[in-house]
């Protein structure tokens, strides 16, 4: 699961609390060990663990770690709009509280105290296993409290990483060596054009159903990137794993496959269906592909309004192409033909805003599931960390 991007306003409050004694936080650290937290998220020298969850309350519970300090905390999760409001415990009667905002697919969460911040990705995402804090205790005694040093100003999350085992090879796919999987290896090898190590790393990832190694490998295949050779097959394979999760780019680029017939049949049914997914959901090039489909007419109805509208659109959102087929068929063209596709632009924008909230709202739902499948009996977890903030 991916957690997306948080923001947390923190103020510092006091509230009593009793002393964690030695003996009492050693168990506690024995239980982790054999359990393990339900999700954790990691950067800039801290971890940010969920342990517990309470269904009558909605709050969960955890440890904020940094070094050899750990600091419990309480917090209330409201799944609707993934904002967690709650405190952690730095010291007996020491606390402060924070709030926080989790984004929509869950790869990365910021961590504000007071004047500081810290960047954390989900540890089960791509880039997580290689921003494990150190066990070195950090120098400042108290790393959270917002009036003392430590911390860091916010910076660009590199993209989640976790190292599954896969046995599932792509149809003209290169051969695997012994290599352990690593999200953000595969891609730097991507990038020094070398696809053989790329696919390596990159493949177990798509096969468990990873967007981002699916579509990177999709893309790798369909052109012949870093230095392998085109393989429409190999591309469309890749391209459905991300398509069947909604993600535009792959579901473009799955139509121009159809479209073209690269790799799979040449079919103007699924070149449409893909391309007209990606239109709505604010793929660019899919929109001016899109239009272009019905400009030609080959493999679907002939339409002018409908290809001029479309156009319209990816103009709008940036498309140079569809920019300069405009300007020529502005002066081609019928006045009316013009306004007629005015009018279904009009309607396209209302279209494309529905279904992108649509898209937004399952987007949420699904993480709202899996955070709570993930959670599912922790509540025992959950009274141990509260016996912490009782009086």
């Amino acid at each position: 699961m991916k957690l997306a991007s948080l923001t947390l306003a923190c103020v510092a409050a006091t509230i009593a609390l009793p002393a964690v004694t030695a003996p009492a936080l050693a168990q506690q650290q024995q239980q982790q060990q054999q359990q393990g937290p339900a999700l954790a998220f990691v950067g800039d020298g801290l971890r940010f663990e969920i342990w517990g969850y309470d269904k009558q309350t909605s709050e969960i519970g955890g440890y904020i770690i940094m070094g050899q300090n750990q600091f419990p905390y309480i917090a209330k999760l409201d799944f609707d709009t993934g904002r967690i409001v709650g405190k952690f415990a730095v010291s007996k009667g020491e606390a402060y509280d924070f709030d926080a905002q989790l984004a929509p697919q869950g790869e990365a969460l910021t961590f504000r105290t007071g004047a500081k911040t810290y960047n954390l990705v989900n540890v089960d995402s791509p880039g997580g296993q290689s921003q494990q804090p150190n066990n070195q205790p950090p120098a400042d005694p108290n790393p959270l409290d917002p009036n003392s040093g430590g911390g860091n100003t916010p910076s660009n999350n590199n993209p989640p990483n976790n190292n599954p085992p896969s046995n599932n090879n792509a149809g003209g796919a290169p051969a695997q060596n012994a290599v352990e999987p690593d999200f953000d290896e595969g891609f730097a090898a991507l990038q020094r054009g070398d696809g053989q190590l790329a696919y390596q790393h990159l493949e177990p990832f798509a096969m468990r159903g990873d967007v981002d190694a699916a579509r990177l490998l999709g893309v790798m295949f369909h052109y012949g990137k870093a230095g392998m050779p085109v393989d429409g097959a190999a591309a469309a394979k890749f391209y459905k794993i991300a398509a069947d999760q909604n993600d535009p780019q792959s579901l473009g680029n799955l139509g121009v496959l159809h479209r073209d017939g690269i790799g799979v049949p040449r079919d103007g049914k699924l070149a449409a269906d893909y391309l007209s997914r990606a239109a709505n959901l604010g793929e660019v090039a899919a929109q001016f592909s899109y239009g272009e489909l019905f400009w030609v007419g080959d493999l679907v109805d002939q339409d002018d309004v409908e290809a001029i509208a479309w156009w319209m659109i990816a103009s709008e959102s940036g498309s140079r192409q569809a920019r300069d087929n405009l300007s020529v068929v502005r002066r081609e063209v019928e006045p009316e033909l013009m306004q007629k596709a005015e009018s279904r632009a009009k309607e396209l924008r209302a279209q494309i805003a529905k279904i992108q909230d649509i898209d937004a709202a399952a987007k949420r739902k699904r993480t709202e599931e899996s955070m709570i499948e993930a959670m599912q009996g922790l509540d025992d977890r959950m009274s141990e960390i509260e016996s912490m903030f009782e009086e």
